[in-house]
Parts: structure tokens; sequence; C-alpha cells
């Protein structure tokens, strides 16, 4: 039944603790036999306090070691608390010793001595409870605070006072063979008050809230130390008899530490100690200043002059203590309620200001809720340092423009929140306006200079509002259709909850489209501007969705990111690419085929073993494939970027910088990075046959990509006067609606076939195909 115990004992509630069948009973004989010996002790039965041999002797002695066994049960069944109950049980060993000493030899001489070993027993039950007590408040508590012991000392001073202001006189007028007996009888009630100071620091360790545990240990103590202060008064005044009603105070304290043992084990959790904790203190503290009071008005003996200062100079350093208490939970909780990083508000001071703010039926204040857009981009490309500069650097900005009614705070990642007051002049759209206006300049960042937006959501409380936690809902649906407008300011309205939902459930049915291979793939060819001849496509996915039919890449790329489910996309794009290019190098057509990876997806050291198995698992040479990345791949952790695209060249895999001219650009990476070719972003091509400037970038980007031995691949070419222009500049390869629109694999398959012998593509023939196939 024992290991029973000890098994559900840690952490156990009541639910959970079992206390075994033995000691259940044992307690309940332990309870009759205790009721038993008190009934006793009634006048009627004791005339001049007569010894009843049955009780005095064979009942005291045979529960004794039985409140022991109690004791060392519970020692073996909770291993934490085994130490501390092993004292405690020693203790009661102790007092059993005395007993039994005092009870079979010492009362039946013809004078007991006083104070005898009998006596020397007994006090070896308080240093070896103190342990005890010592000892189980670590086992539930997990440490001891400083003020235990300055209790526990200011209480012995105190008590050490009064006693000798009161007795001194009388022990000094006493001849030695009195002397000794009284300072005896005095060191019970004086150990007693050590020890229930101690158990009154340790409730307020728990906040006054101790549990069964302490409760019932601190009754019976402070059962004893009554007991033990009568019983030292009626020794003095000589007018203490054996076996009265003042013998009840060995047996109750005793049973009621036996319940103690077997109260289910909790841990508690220490705090400082509050205001309402000090009570006690003072109140020693306060008999330590009377006593040096009455030195001053009438002798008395140094002694208690030294133990009054003692009492006062231990309350002195309660206090010290104390105080740094104070200071450290102020301490404490500046540092929960703020931002490490930045050092503005975290959520919980933001969600308690908020709060305390709410008032029904009243004005409320507006909540700001504010996303970075394109930190992620910054964070994977310059490194997570850069990030946390960004992040300070916003943070200094946004609280620049603020009034001083604003609270600012930083919830997490790259979200901000502003809390605007009720009656704020403005409202939050002006504060919205202030916080953009103050990211236009941009930040430079490890030497890069990075401009970053804001989405912003906009939530003002009115009587709807139930919560703090209801407005910065809405705060945060109003940022993500601030997002999803491109990086703008909304104003939170009851119709975008709609929104909102459709988001969460479009989210989670991308990712079980991802699962099942809702996800296709169409491409687009590439031809040779030189002779027309079409050298490779480019896969671009889509998702074909189960209601609302096929969606373009904008309709759910953006949640990907968010969902964290890009690597699964570009796997599943990659592996669909290759094996439809596979199919059609079957078929005679020698191409290749691009697919775009993130940026993110570089930093990954087993991207070329992927790519490699997936080559293999399909048998296409690694120059089949073209990697598109962007101009952004230049900072990421260079040493890690430059490794990847370095395995990736091995393998004979190309590699294609995408949307070049937009983005962080650098001429570094042309010289550093392994490269094949450059593809002209779109906004270069839509203008180029009407504007000389935009013609003047192309063809000067032309010849830079040629004497670096790059390839130049222009994108978005939307009609022949473009086509021409780029063939006249030299440019390699074009891509764009002129040639075709993005295709299935099988519609694909279809506009290859009307190509000439030599696969070759004409501008009449791919119009006609064009409109067939759009």
């Amino acid at each position: 039944m024992s290991r029973r115990a000890e098994r559900r004992s840690p952490g156990a509630g009541d639910d959970t603790w079992v206390v075994p069948a033995p000691v259940r009973v044992l307690l309940v004989l332990l309870t009759a036999g205790v009721a038993l010996y008190l009934f006793s002790l009634l006048p009627p039965f004791r005339p001049n306090g007569r010894t009843i041999p049955v009780f005095d002797l064979y009942l005291k002695n045979a529960m004794w070691p039985l409140f022991a066994l109690v004791a060392l049960w519970r020692a073996v069944a909770v291993r934490a608390e085994r130490l501390a109950w092993s004292f405690l049980a020693a203790a009661v060993v102790a007092g059993a010793t005395g007993s039994f000493t005092y009870y079979t030899v010492l009362q039946f001489r013809p004078v007991v001595p006083f104070p005898s070993v009998s006596d020397a027993s007994w006090l070896l039950l308080y240093p070896l409870a103190y342990v005890g007590v010592v000892l189980l408040l670590r086992a539930r508590a997990g440490q001891l605070l400083r003020t235990v012991w300055l209790d526990a000392l200011l209480a012995a001073f105190a008590g050490g006072a009064v006693a000798a202001l009161l007795l001194i006189g009388r022990l000094v007028r006493m001849s030695p063979g009195e002397l000794l007996p009284a300072l005896a009888g005095l060191a019970y009630p004086i150990s007693d008050l050590l020890l229930l100071m101690m158990m009154t620091s340790v409730v307020a360790v728990f906040g006054w809230r101790p549990g069964r545990v302490w409760t019932l240990l601190g009754a019976g103590f402070a059962v004893q130390a009554v007991s033990d202060s009568a019983y030292a008064m009626a020794l003095a005044e000589g007018t203490w008899r054996p076996n009265t009603l003042l013998d009840a105070g060995w047996p109750i304290p005793l049973l009621l530490i036996a319940a103690a043992a077997w109260q289910p084990p909790q841990r508690h959790l220490t705090r400082p100690v509050g205001l309402a904790d000090l009570v006690v203190p003072a109140g020693f503290a306060v008999v330590s200043v009377a006593v040096l009071f009455v030195a001053t008005l009438r002798p008395v003996p140094l002694l208690v002059s030294l133990l009054a200062l003692g009492g006062v100079l231990t309350s002195i350093a309660r206090t010290a203590v104390t105080f740094r208490q104070v200071r450290d939970l102020t301490v404490f909780r500046n540092q929960a309620r703020t931002d490490e990083l930045t050092g503005l508000a975290n959520r919980r001071r933001f969600t308690e200001t908020l709060t305390a703010l709410l008032e029904p039926g009243g004005p409320g204040p507006s909540v700001l809720l504010v996303d970075l857009d394109r930190f992620k981009e910054v964070n994977d490309s310059l490194g997570h340092a850069a990030g946390d500069e960004l992040l300070v650097g916003v943070g200094a900005r946004f609280a620049a423009v603020l009034r001083a009614g604003d609270l600012l705070a930083r919830l997490g990642g790259d979200e901000f929140a502003v809390l605007v007051r009720a009656g704020a002049d403005g409202g939050g759209r002006e504060v919205a306006a202030r916080l953009s206006a103050s990211l236009a300049e941009p930040f430079v960042l490890s030497g890069v200079r990075v401009h970053v937006g804001a989405s912003i959501g906009v939530a003002s409380a009115g009587p709807g509002t139930a919560s703090a936690a209801e407005l910065l809902r809405r705060a945060d649906v109003a940022m993500y259709r601030a997002k999803a407008d491109g990086g703008r300011t909304h104003q939170y309205a009851e119709a975008l909850d709609e929104g909102s939902r459709d988001r969460l459930r479009l989210v989670d049915e991308l990712r079980t489209g991802i699962a099942q291979g809702q996800l296709v793939v169409h491409h687009q060819p590439k031809i040779a501007l030189s002779t027309g001849r079409v050298t490779g496509v480019e896969a671009l996915v889509r998702w074909q969705h189960p209601e609302r039919g096929l969606l373009a890449p904008d309709a759910f790329l953006p949640l990907v990111q968010d969902a964290g489910l890009s690597a699964d996309l570009s796997a599943q794009v990659l592996r669909v690419a290759l094996r439809d290019c596979a199919t059609w190098r079957e078929g005679g057509l020698d191409l290749s085929v691009a697919v775009n990876l993130s940026t993110s997806e570089l930093l990954d050291v087993g991207l070329p073993r992927t790519v490699a198995a997936l080559l293999e698992e399909v048998g296409l040479p690694g120059s089949a494939l073209v990697v598109e990345i962007t101009e952004g791949v230049f900072m990421v952790d260079k040493d890690t970027s430059v490794a990847v695209l370095t395995a990736l060249r091995e393998l004979g895999v190309r590699i294609s910088i995408d949307d070049y001219g937009t983005g962080y650009s650098s001429l570094a990476y042309l010289r550093e990075l392994p490269l094949d070719e450059l593809k002209l972003d779109r906004s270069f091509t839509r203008n180029l046959a009407t504007d000389p400037r935009t013609a003047a970038i192309v063809e000067s980007t032309v010849a830079l990509a040629h004497s670096l031995g790059l390839a130049m691949v222009a994108e978005g070419v939307e009609d022949d006067a473009v086509l021409r222009r780029l063939r006249a500049a030299g440019c390699d390869l074009a891509q764009g609606y002129h040639v075709s629109r993005p295709l299935p694999a099988a519609a694909l398959s279809a506009w290859f076939a009307a190509l000439d012998a030599d696969g070759c593509w004409s501008a009449p023939r791919a119009g006609r195909e064009v409109t067939a196939g759009a």
C-alpha cells in the first residue's frame, strides 16, 4: 500500500491521494486513545492528581511510538518529503523516550527529579522538529526565505526579553537548587514560541493559505506552546501538579501532527512577503521596543536590555530584507510587463491597461494593431540579428510620433499595438497615419538600406465591446484586411468578420489541398529571341479548389507563407514540374523547366540532396532544371546560401535571378553568387517600346549580363513591338502572353505540337493558339 501512495504522491491532489488502510485504522485507534485519555483527566477521576496506571503507564507509552510510526510511514510513502518527515518522526520518538522513561521509572521514585533524563529527551524534540519543518518547507516551497529565519530569531529575542523581564528577578532570588528547574521549565515555552513563530513565517510564505498539512502542524505546535507556557508558569509559582487537564497538551498536538502526516501532498509556490505578512513580526518588534522603554523607566538586569536590543536590531534587518523584496518585486513586475528586446510594454501590460480603460456605456479607447510588411524577408535575408535591430528601430520611431497618453507595445514577432485613450484628438486613424509616415525613411541594417511598410488595423471600443481580447481580435481582423489590400490602414467593421472567418477556412483548406494533391502546375514557354526556338518552360502553381475552382497564386500564396507551408508547396511543385519535363523530353523536346524557390528555402542545406533525389527519380540531368531565386538571396546568410547554390550548380542545375531590377539590388551578388542568367522584371518590359529611359536601362542591363557571361531573360512580353525591341537589344530569351499564357501540361503539349519542325515559334500561329488556349 505504501508503494501505491508513493507512486501517486508527487504533485498529487485530493482526487489522487490514497491513505493506506492500515494507516487509516491506526489514526482511528489513536484518536480513540487520545479521547479516552482526555476523558480520564477530568477531576472526578483524578483526586489529588493520582496516577492511573492503565492510562498513565500503558496507554501513554503505547500511543507515543504509534504516533512516530505514522510519521515514519509518511516518510516512506512520499519520497520528496522523506527526510523532513524522518526528522519529525525522530522528534516524536524523542518525546516517546522521555515519556517512557518518566512513566516507567521516574514517577515511582519517592522524589521525582526535575529536570531529569526525561526532560532532556522532551527538549530534544524541539531541534528535531525545527529541522523537520525547515526540510518540509524546502520540499514544498522549493526555497527558504531569509525572513523565516529572521522572524524566528526576532521571536526568540522578544520572547526571551519578556520572559527575562518577568522572571529574571525571581530567578536571581532563587537558590541554586531552585534555579535549574525554573530554567528547564522556561525552556519549554521559549522553544514552543520559536517553533510557533517559524510556523507563522511559513504561513506568510504561502500567502496565509498554507493548506491542510501546515494548518494541522501549526495548530499542533500552537496547542503545545500554550500548554507548555501554562506548565512553566505553574512550575514557577509552585502550583504544578501531575495528571491534570494541563497534561492534555501532549496528546492533542501529536494527534494533529499525525493527521497532518496523511494529508495529500501539495507543492506550494513561495511569494515575496507583503504588507499583511508583516503584522506578526511587527508585533514582536513592538514588544522588543516596549521592553527597552521599560528599561529606561526602572533598573532592569543587563540580560533583559541585551535581549530587547537584539530584537530591535533583528527587526531592522527584517525591515531591510523586506524593502529589498519589495524592490525586487517591483523590478520583477516591470520586467514581466516589458518587452525584453525593445523595452516597450508587452502583451500583458497592454491587455491590463486596455481592460482598465474599458468602461461599460462610456466612450472607449481605440486599439491599433500594426504588422510590418516584408519583415520575414528581412529576417530570412539578413539574419535574426538584423531583424531584431529593425524591430528596435521601428519601436523607437513609433514612440517618437505618439503622444504621452498613448501606450505602445510589442505583442510579439513583428506585431506592435498602440492604445489610444478615449477622446484623443484625431482618434486611431490619425495615429495610424503618423505611424505609417514614420516608416518612410529606410533603415540601415548591416550596411544595407531596407524599406519596410506596415499594415494597420484600427478598432474602437463601443457598447458591444465586452473585453480587451474582443477589441484586439477586431483590430487583428482589420489588420489582415489592410495587409490583403497591400499594406494600408483599415478600420474594423462587422462585415470584416466574415472575411476573417473565410481566410481561416481557406488556410485550413489549403493545408488539406496540399496534402491531397489539389495544387496543379501550369507552364509558360520561353523562346530564344534569335531563332524563335522554344527552349524551356516556367512552372507556375495554381490551386484547383474543389468549390471555388482554379485559383491564381495571388489568392493563396500569401497564406502559404503565413501558415508555414512553403516547403511542402515547393516540394510538390518541383516534383510535378520535373515529371512533366521528363514526359516532354521523352517526346523529343529538349526543354528545361524553371521552378521558383523562396529565399528561406535556400537556407536548407539539405535542398541539394532533395533535388538530386527528384532528378534521379524522373531520370533527368541537372541541366534540365533552372532554379529561380529573388535578389534577396544575396542577403541570406552568405556562407549557407553560397554553399547551397554551389551544390546545386555541381548537379548541373542552372541558377536564375528572378525579378531582376527590383528589391534589394546590389551588383556584388553578380560577382559572388554562382549564377547562369538574369530574368528582367516585367516592370521594365511593360514600357519598353514607348519609354526611351526604360529602353536605355534594358540595353545596359543586357550588356552587363553578357559581359559577365550570363543569359538575359525577359518576362511579361505582351506584344510584338516589345519582342522586337528585346531582340534588337540582344536579349536572349523571352516569355509572356504574347508567346503563350501559362497552360496545363496537356494543353501545353498540344501547343508544342503546333510548332514547326525545328520546334520554333512564330507570332501569327502563336497568337491563334494563345487565343484558343486562354
